[in-house]
């Protein structure tokens, strides 16, 4: 196969009639947004208590008195924060726990179309506010008082890795355009490099 040095200025400087193509580009931004996001909140779960809880180095509790007492009723203004509702360690998790749910937030921005996202929203955080509030409450005669258990995580583990095996059974192969396969084999559209090549 030889190569033709007269073709690289004309690819280079020459005109291109391709359309160009962002699905890539927004396929990798939108999962390296919410990989950012976890990372963030993640470590913050494990910090966030010893910075801002209520025996940590600045409490978010006395820093919004002092604020209330220096600006009066225009606190909201100068402090715009969901502590004010509370900043016990409890809510300070639970604001994490949030924080970490916008990774998989992120992840239906790809895969839902527009006409379906607020509703998929809507059912995503209900179950997972649920099954959160469901995981903590049936853990509680199990855990250790720290609230630290190995074997808890493991148990978790195993958990999510049976429900993506179930999850799988149920939708089956899933083909190019998004739709199970009829026998099991991966479905192309009339534009796959496939076709264009039998063609």
């Amino acid at each position: 196969m030889e190569f033709d040095f007269r073709a690289i200025p004309k690819r280079l400087f020459g005109p291109d009639f391709t359309l160009p193509g962002y699905l890539a580009a927004r396929w990798l931004f939108l999962r390296a947004l919410g990989l950012i996001f976890f990372s963030a909140f993640y470590s913050l779960a494990f910090q966030i208590r010893g910075l801002i809880g209520p025996n940590g180095i600045l409490p978010a509790r006395d820093y919004l008195v002092q604020v209330t007492r220096v600006v009066g009723s225009a606190r909201f203004w100068y402090a715009p924060t969901v502590f004010w509702w509370s900043s016990s360690d409890r809510f300070l998790l639970g604001v994490v726990a949030q924080g970490v749910a916008i990774c998989a937030t992120t992840t239906l921005q790809q895969e839902v179309d527009d006409d379906f996202r607020g509703r998929v929203f809507a059912v995503n955080d209900m179950v997972y506010n649920t099954a959160f509030a469901l995981g903590a409450a049936i853990s509680v005669p199990f855990m250790p008082i720290s609230g630290h258990s190995v074997t808890m995580l493991l148990v978790v583990a195993v958990g999510y890795v049976i429900g993506a095996g179930c999850y799988r059974l149920l939708t089956g192969p899933m083909g190019a355009t998004g739709q199970p396969a009829p026998d099991g084999g991966s479905v192309t559209t009339p534009d796959s490099p496939a076709q264009r090549s039998s063609s």
